[in-house]
């Protein structure tokens, strides 16, 4: 056989090779996400005891067996390769430098923005524990929510293997916004007090009782997950073929969110509503099904209100301290809501018959008004929240001054924690103030400098900012805040942009983001929202159709 029949064979034998250790990698990745979509959130053993470590443990297992799989499984075709090259003639020669200098190069030239971002983070939170006054603790994350390097050296690699060997199936999104449904529908049954699975009887505070809800525990994440799933769902309403199964999913994840009780909720709900005619708004067809969907809002508020109002069991009716912004307007202006439901409703059904006759067609503007839209209400915002700040507030207004006013106990005593964040982030030299104190050692920071205080004056000890942004700030200085935003930022803009499976979870990433602004970032959302960035800052168009 001459060498160029040798050279040819060897080629197509490595090809051969390379594919069949590619799918096998991709059927392992494949499994992980499903599991990460479809177990994962429901995940829970010990009721509310220990919901946090539990979810961790499945993630890091879960992880670990899958970065073990791939990474035999390429073991086995670096072994082969080298096997074969031994058989086949040596044409060309490199030098190790020269090897490591190309493979370098070929990697970094395929790195997507989102990818160097993420790992820009990862790098920024891995020299901000090296020089963190506390190391341990920042490596393990044992003084908070077990976010520390490690954990984010963890979510890397899950990055990384969903990034690189994911291959997208539509029935695990229909299987995401089941299990969203089914945690949303949860929570909504412990609103109203049935404690179906008897999680909650053997709590010996009624307070304590209502913080946890459905299988992801505190309802502060409860709401920012279900504002991960609402972004998700929203998508899928506007350009899905099963409107008829996404439009009960979105009522159901609306209902959940009202009934959460957490006001994070209200983020989500805006954010979502707010940018999705971005995406919306480029056909007719688009603005009908925003329409019905703008319909549901009111809808599920209303429902939820009417049927507080019918029962005795209810939250909101029994504990008034527990009620949310969302609660709070469905149970006093239920009726209303009910109305403005079916106004919405008769509107989208009046446009689907006016546009009915006519071709589709782009719309022309429409995003443009949107824009001019949104920026006149968010600056109305700015402006109230100013305006009552020093000293203006409206006497229409007055009812919501515990929301609008800003002071030490405002947000559950968010303003005195973020207060003082801001005083000791000033007081850092500059090397802190770029790479901050450490992951998860907040903790620390505020019990060194504050403790006896928040104990006379709160009672409690503040492990957290309650503010992902904050905490990110504050824990992983300026570099971290950057690189982990900027890598939401291109994932979201780049999966809004490139096909429907991206899309979706580039508004899934919106929801949950705008939740933790005033959320605290934990092991139970976190996974989700990295596995949302991987496949809206990488999924190609290819992959969506399988």
């Amino acid at each position: 056989m001459s060498n160029k029949l040798r050279e040819k064979s060897a080629t197509e034998q490595k090809t051969i090779v390379a594919e069949a250790i590619r799918s096998i990698q991709e059927r392992v990745v494949s499994v992980y996400v499903f599991l990460m979509v479809a177990v994962f959130p429901l995940f829970i053993v010990r009721k509310y005891y220990n919901v946090l470590r539990e979810k961790f443990y499945f993630f890091f297992y879960a992880t670990a067996l899958c970065l073990i799989l791939c990474a035999l499984a390429a073991l086995v075709g670096v072994f082969g390769g080298a096997y074969r090259k031994k058989k086949a003639p040596v044409t060309e020669k490199f030098t190790f430098w020269q090897k490591a200098k190309a493979l370098v190069t070929d990697l970094w030239m395929h790195l997507t923005l989102t990818d160097r971002l993420i790992y820009g983070f990862i790098l920024a939170a891995a020299i901000s524990t090296a020089i963190s006054e506390w190391p341990y603790q920042a490596f393990w994350g044992n003084m908070g929510r077990l976010q520390g390097l490690f954990y984010f050296l963890l979510a890397g690699v899950s990055y990384t293997l969903v990034s690189r060997f994911y291959h997208y199936k539509k029935w695990h999104l229909f299987v995401f916004l089941l299990v969203g449904c089914l945690v949303s529908l949860w929570g909504v049954t412990d609103y109203f007090a049935m404690d179906i699975f008897g999680f909650r009887a053997d709590l010996n505070d009624v307070t304590g009782m209502l913080m946890f809800s459905s299988s992801i525990g505190n309802i502060n994440t409860l709401t920012g997950i279900l504002g991960l799933y609402l972004g998700a769902a929203a998508v899928v309403c506007i350009f899905s073929e099963k409107w008829f199964l996404a439009f009960p999913a979105m009522l159901i994840l609306l209902a959940g969110l009202v009934a959460g009780l957490s006001d994070n909720a209200v983020l989500a709900v805006g954010a979502v509503y707010a940018l999705i005619p971005f995406v919306a708004f480029e056909k007719r067809n688009g603005v009908v099904r925003y329409v019905f969907m703008a319909a549901l809002l009111p809808l599920a508020m209303g429902l939820i209100g009417l049927a507080t109002a019918l029962t005795s069991a209810a939250t909101a009716a029994s504990y008034p301290w527990m009620v949310g912004v969302l609660v709070g307007l469905s149970v006093k202006n239920y009726k209303v809501l009910l109305i403005l439901a079916g106004v919405f409703l008769a509107a989208g059904y009046l446009l689907k018959k006016l546009w009915q006759q006519e071709p589709e067609k782009e719309l022309e503007g429409a995003k443009r008004v949107w824009g001019v839209v949104c920026a006149i209400g968010l600056t109305a915002v700015v402006v109230i929240f100013v305006m009552v700040n020093t000293g203006h507030l409206p006497a229409a207004l007055a009812g919501y001054s515990d929301i609008l006013v800003f002071s030490d106990t405002w947000g559950t005593n968010r303003g005195y924690v973020w207060k003082n964040l801001f005083k000791f982030f000033a007081e850092f030299p500059l090397i802190k103030k770029l790479f901050g104190s450490g992951p998860e050692t907040y903790l620390i920071l505020m019990s060194k400098n504050l403790y006896y205080e928040m104990q006379e004056r709160f009672n409690v000890i503040f492990d957290s900012p309650h503010s992902e942004p904050l905490q990110y700030l504050i824990t992983t200085g300026i570099l971290g805040f950057i690189t982990y935003y900027g890598a939401v930022i291109a994932a979201s803009v780049r999966g809004a942009k490139y096909g429907s499976a991206p899309r979706v979870f580039a508004y899934a990433l919106i929801g949950a983001i705008a939740a933790s602004l005033v959320n605290i970032s934990v092991p139970i959302t976190t996974p989700l929202v990295f596995l949302s960035m991987a496949i809206a800052g990488n999924l190609k168009d290819s992959e969506e159709n399988s």
